[in-house]
């Protein structure tokens, strides 16, 4: 029995490393094609600053688990670019928050989008029933991870 399990978790572990390497492949892709001229990294924190505006800097780079020096220098390159804008919190001005630019939204979503249906359009071999499962099945596998 201990045979079988250490097979099975030795697979689970072989498809989601070829499962994150397929989808960093395309993510790369559609970050050449798009006119963001963005490496992966910030565009992990741009995607961050949309699902959560208005994170201090600290706070980002936590969640990231990125060294607050390094981040701060990458937050910066995307402000040059007029991707990203940092302001002060109300109530603690020391405190930097993080804020798309309407450039780096716009930006952003257009990306998201291609890579969503470049997603689709690989799904849309299966049947409804593969697609739900596939779906339904990788959701709650994500929910186990953060222990949701």
């Amino acid at each position: 029995m201990i045979e079988l399990e250490v097979f099975i978790m030795e697979s689970v572990h072989s498809v989601m490393e070829k499962l994150l390497q397929d989808y960093q492949r395309l993510l790369k892709e559609e970050l050449k094609r798009s006119s963001l001229n963005l490496t992966e990294v910030l565009y992990k924190i741009l995607y961050e600053a949309y699902l959560h505006e208005g994170l201090s800097i600290k706070e980002m780079a936590n969640k990231l688990t990125t060294d607050l020096t390094t981040f701060s220098r990458q937050v910066q390159t995307l402000e040059k670019s007029g991707f990203l804008r940092r302001l002060p919190n109300r109530q603690d001005r020391r405190i930097l928050q993080l804020f798309l630019t309407e450039k780096g939204r716009s930006e952003l979503e257009s990306v998201i989008k291609n890579v969503e249906n470049r997603i689709v359009q690989t799904l849309n071999g299966m049947n409804e029933f593969e697609e739900e499962t596939i779906i339904r099945s990788i959701i709650q596998l994500s929910k186990k991870m953060r222990g949701t």
